[in-house]
């Protein structure tokens, strides 16, 4: 590093001893730090973002979509237990942790637990967040 500030060189080689020098010798960055979740809600994270997810020409859902698995699965969930539901109903309105192509899929299975499980809460807190992103963009909006 001495020599390169010594000489004159073109940016180019510059930028090669640079890269080379923190290949060799990386800087200190501070871990990261990994949030520990009960089992439950990594399983509930596992169906809604990973599962989900997946195309249906799997070969290990020759039988049905994966839609419709999680949707089997998300019914046999304890509905009863007041954290387990409401953790289920923070990760259904965390719909910007869902890739945008699936955000259909996470609606599909929303409109198969309403029938069933789902409180309309969800769907309460769903319009609440609507309203508040259009009174936000309207109050910045410089109309």
């Amino acid at each position: 590093m001495r020599k390169k500030a010594v000489l004159s060189i073109d940016s180019r080689y510059t930028t090669m001893i640079e890269n080379a020098f923190y290949y060799c010798n990386p800087p200190e960055v501070a871990p990261t730090v990994k949030v520990e979740r009960p089992p439950m809600h990594e399983y509930i994270r596992k169906l809604l973002y990973q599962d989900l997810a997946k195309t249906n020409n799997d070969k290990t859902s020759e039988k049905q979509s994966s839609s419709a698995r999680v949707l089997r699965q998300m019914r046999k969930l304890h509905w009863e237990n007041e954290e387990t539901a409401a953790y289920i109903t923070k990760c259904l309105i965390a719909v910007w942790n869902v890739k945008y192509f699936n955000i259909r899929c996470l609606a599909n299975l929303l409109a198969g637990l309403v029938a069933y499980q789902v409180p309309y809460s969800v769907c309460d807190k769903y319009m609440k967040l609507i309203y508040a992103h259009i009174i936000h963009v309207k109050c910045t909006s410089p109309i």
